[in-house]
């Protein structure tokens, strides 16, 4: 079960909390994934100083100063990404932190609706999965390419033993995922290890009850025009 964790290095750590402020830059201009076509060590440094550029100078990229806060945030930033059958369902499934989608409108912006049975599961609407052997990417088809970016996994961990190798598979055949939002933790592997199945089973239907979800489409190929 591939996650994602931001993993923060002690010294910038160290640096923030004694500044108590970092700064935050946010836009679909960043440099930081590859784009389609390219290898991640062909898209160079200076290429990707180039598209900070060019989103600066297109007005893609916003930026702040913004408060350190060294505890930990009530609600969970990570991704989990679960084989087809989890919960009695069929297909694939990506579970997504909520602040994901608030800083869009919210999920319901994109057709998500609260969990009630898997048989009540909306189409996502305005949302395509694009599913790369390295990323999952959340975009909006309809809308210009530098613009079109919800938010998106890197799985780079999860490429060591195939694991998200083997769900990225299954979300291809399928053509479809399960997408679940919320702000609570997803029980995974570790959290059945730490406090047993039988919990682990219930925390993670006390988590699907208190969450969005929807059907989203998925293709290899980036979406946005």
């Amino acid at each position: 079960m591939p996650r994602a964790r931001p993993r923060l290095d002690p010294a910038w750590v160290s640096t923030a909390t004694s500044l108590g402020s970092v700064l935050v830059l946010h836009g679909p201009c960043l440099g930081i994934r590859t784009p389609p076509g390219r290898t991640e060590t062909g898209y160079t440094v200076a290429h990707r100083a180039e598209e900070i550029k060019r989103g600066r100078q297109h007005g893609f990229l916003a930026g702040a100063t913004v408060r350190w806060h060294s505890e930990p945030l009530e609600e969970t930033l990570t991704w989990v990404l679960l084989p087809p059958g989890m919960y009695f369902q069929p297909l694939p499934v990506a579970y997504v932190p909520i602040w994901e989608f608030n800083r869009h409108g919210g999920p319901e912006t994109f057709g998500l609706a609260p969990f009630r049975s898997f048989a009540e599961t909306p189409q996502a609407q305005g949302m395509v999965a694009h599913i790369t052997e390295t990323d999952v990417d959340l975009y909006r088809p309809d809308v210009d390419r530098d613009l079109s970016f919800i938010c998106g996994y890197h799985a780079l961990e999860g490429t060591a033993d195939d694991r998200y190798g083997a769900w990225q598979r299954a979300v291809l055949t399928a053509r479809r995922l399960l997408l679940i939002t919320g702000r609570h933790e997803m029980p995974t592997a570790a959290t059945v290890q730490a406090i047993g199945p039988h919990a682990a089973y219930h925390q993670a239907w006390k988590v699907l009850h208190d969450s969005f979800v929807a059907i989203v489409a998925t293709t290899p190929d980036h979406p946005a025009r």
